[in-house]
């Protein structure tokens, strides 16, 4: 199959994933604050947050092996890369070990009055905080794998796995109703026992359907490939680590000032950045393998391309859906989660799916420096701005700013981690930073604004109803539409789309 046609399948795999994936979530979601209430759920939040960024930590280390493991296909080396595989079980596993005792150490301090956690509760957010460290190490050593069925571009065990997982977490939220003894327990013992379900499923299907890659820990690993992976993978860990202690350290900081309560807010917020980000994850997914395997094949001007378009469709897809969220957001949470809304939440959902959609400008940017595989110096400098969230936030709340100005500084910092992306790709790739400019981020941006001003008297001039969010929703996507496929896109993307238009059309017509 073409690379250009593997690349759609995948994505219509994956959206279709997604899009069952969301039906669940949005239903999942109020089921498990009505079943836990607004403190338990902020509390969950808090203590067993990381959970929820695993996916995110997952993600970012996937690409590590992953890396390896595409650029090792693009040089057509059997085994290099049963090599590579093994390699990568290995330092997933010592990697798993380490950060499982890293987050037992942090909970002697923690708990020792450090949260801001009702006294009887305490018990229960120390138990939720172990269940925590038990998804979290089989969700390392499950990396391995998800890299393995990325590098083959397996995206329906991918996506089945997925699913299986969201339809477990509506049946856990359900089963909270019948629970006689403590909710909260049983909903960590719950999210637990998934994430190793889900281990399992994945180690399964790499075993028995690719028989070129096969675990052996009594197979010599050559030193200089060790070593390197090691470095990227750690380097790699460490930036998604630090993306990871912002995330968390911010619900730390709002809890130790506003209690739990607020934490479910910051909760929801994450929950709803999580769906709308799924969709963009899923075409990054989809061209990775593509994009590295260019790499290893030394055809860099290709990848560079792709990146490009990354960065052109991750944007537009993710401001379809952003920019009508973040002008009725108030509206949809109302009919999501009807009066049962945290304090805070509206701001909240909206500078936290700001800072995402500025983040997509940086998207493929960052897929090329990790194409690269020199990561080391852009990761620490990439961290080291990430973790100003931590300090800025505790100054804001000291001075008595209100929770939101928050995450209005994670948007501004998030500003900054674009320009460290884009210096760090142009020394290390060679990046097109004019280019990218001119080509991507000034006609996107263009077009992201102008879609906000033509949406926005609709959303003041109306009174709040479906047919107002259903009016602003069409408006900014027929605006987005039109004005990435005029100003954005290239000749080429724009002869692609219209080719599989054409194609579509004859199809439905035989």
């Amino acid at each position: 199959m073409k690379a250009g046609n593997r690349i759609i399948l995948n994505t219509g795999i994956l959206y279709a994933k997604i899009i069952v994936c969301m039906v669940l979530s949005l239903w999942t979601v109020p089921v498990t604050l009505r079943a836990l209430g607004v403190s338990d759920y902020g509390l969950y939040n808090l203590v067993a947050g990381v959970v929820v960024m695993l996916a995110f930590l997952n993600s970012s280390m996937t690409v590590a092996s992953q890396r390896y493991m595409s650029v090792t296909m693009g040089m057509k080396d059997a085994g290099k890369l049963n090599a590579v595989y093994n390699a990568s079980i290995r330092i997933h596993l010592c990697l798993a070990v380490l950060i499982a005792i890293f987050m037992e150490v942090c909970a002697l301090f923690l708990f020792n009055g450090f949260l801001n956690i009702r006294p009887e509760r305490i018990v229960a957010a120390k138990w939720i905080y172990q269940f925590m460290v038990v998804s979290t190490f089989f969700s390392i050593l499950a990396v391995p794998y998800d890299a393995a069925l990325n590098a083959y571009e397996n995206m329906l065990a991918i996506s089945l796995i997925f699913v299986a997982e969201a339809f477990g977490k509506l049946l856990l939220a359900f089963f909270l109703f019948y629970v006689a003894w403590d909710k909260l327990l049983f909903y960590g013992i719950g999210m637990a026992s998934i994430y190793i379900a889900a281990t399992f499923l994945k180690w399964k299907i790499v075993r028995s359907r690719y028989r070129a890659i096969r675990i052996d820990f009594h197979a010599p690993v050559e030193r200089s490939l060790f070593q390197e992976m090691v470095s990227y993978a750690g380097w790699s860990a460490f930036g998604s680590v630090a993306m990871m202690g912002k995330n968390q350290g911010i619900a730390i900081i709002l809890n130790l000032f506003k209690g739990t309560a607020i934490n479910a807010a910051y909760g929801v917020a994450n929950q709803i950045n999580g769906l709308l980000s799924s969709f963009t994850s899923s075409i990054q997914k989809a061209i990775a393998p593509q994009l590295m395997q260019k790499e290893g094949a030394n055809q860099r001007d290709v990848s560079l391309a792709m990146s490009f378009s990354l960065v052109k469709v991750a944007t537009l897809v993710f401001g379809l859906m952003a920019i009508p969220a973040i002008i009725e957001m108030r509206s949809l949470l109302a009919l999501w989660l009807g009066d049962n809304i945290p304090e805070y939440t509206v701001p909240f959902c909206r500078l936290i799916l700001l800072c995402q959609l500025l983040f997509q400008f940086s998207s493929g940017v960052a897929l090329s420096i990790d194409a690269g595989g020199k990561i080391k110096a852009y990761r620490l400098a990439l961290s080291c701005v990430l973790i100003l969230n931590l300090p800025i936030a505790y100054m804001l709340m000291r001075t008595g700013f209100q929770p939101y100005a928050v995450l209005f500084s994670t948007v501004v910092i998030e500003m900054c981690c674009l320009a460290v992306r884009l210096y760090f790709a142009r020394t290390l790739v060679g990046y097109p930073v004019v280019a990218y400019f001119v080509k991507c981020f000034f006609p996107m941006c263009t077009t992201l604004l102008g879609a906000f001003w033509l949406a926005y008297p609709l959303h003041y001039f109306m009174t709040a109803s479906l047919w107002r969010v259903l009016r602003v929703g069409i408006a900014t996507s027929l605006s987005i539409l039109f004005g990435t496929y005029t100003f954005a896109l290239s000749h080429v993307e724009r002869g692609l789309i219209r080719n599989i238009t054409f194609g579509i059309m004859c199809r439905l017509r035989k």
